[in-house]
C-alpha cells in the first residue's frame, strides 16, 4: 500500500468510523451506485449478510427451493434458511 491508503486507514480509525458506517462507506457506497448506474447502493459487512439481502429483495422465502454447491461452508447456505427457503444442495459430478 502506498501513501494514499495509509492515509486514508489513519483517517478511519482517527475518525472512529471503520464500519459499517461513516464518511469512508457512504463514499464507497456513493461511487459503486455512480459507477453502476444504480440509485442506491449498500455496502454491507459479509458476503453472508449480501445473499441474505438479495433473497429478502427477490421475495425468497418459505416454499421455495434455493440450489447451492454441496462442497460449501455454512456462510453459503445460511441465508438460505435465514429467510426460510429449502437448500438444495447439488453436485457438479455429472455420474451424480
Amino acid at each position: 500500500m502506498g501513501a494514499a491508503e495509509r492515509e486514508l486507514l489513519l483517517d478511519a480509525f482517527d475518525s472512529n468510523w471503520i464500519a459499517p458506517l461513516g464518511e469512508h462507506v457512504d463514499a464507497f457506497e456513493a461511487e459503486c451506485s455512480a459507477y453502476l448506474g444504480a440509485k442506491d447502493a449498500a455496502a454491507l459487512s459479509s458476503g453472508t449478510a449480501a445473499i441474505h439481502l438479495a433473497f429478502i429483495l427477490l421475495g425468497i422465502g418459505k416454499g421455495d427451493r434455493v440450489y447451492a454447491p454441496s462442497f460449501t461452508f455454512t456462510a453459503s447456505v445460511n441465508p438460505i434458511l435465514y429467510v426460510g427457503a429449502t437448500p438444495v444442495l447439488i453436485d457438479s459430478e455429472a455420474e451424480t
